[in-house]
């Protein structure tokens, strides 16, 4: 399953602002020593350069000026 696809499941799941704007694959999470989610750990979207960011279309006049000031 390619981001895309991925992204379209969730969209279907969750509002669209739950949707991630970017998928880092891992093989898997890494874990403290207590066995919770070492979130320091995990990698980073803009440190890989594969990762697919999402292209957001603007819904309004206002969200397009605003992304083109970004």
């Amino acid at each position: 399953m390619d981001s895309r696809e991925l992204r379209e499941f969730i969209r279907s799941k969750v509002p669209d602002y739950m949707v991630p704007s970017s998928f880092v694959p891992i093989a898997a999470f890494p874990l403290t020593p207590n066995g919770k989610l070492d979130r320091k750990a995990l990698p980073r979207p803009d440190s890989i350069p594969e990762v697919e960011k999402a292209q957001e279309i603007s819904l309004n006049p206002t969200e397009a000026k605003i992304g083109e000031a970004m």
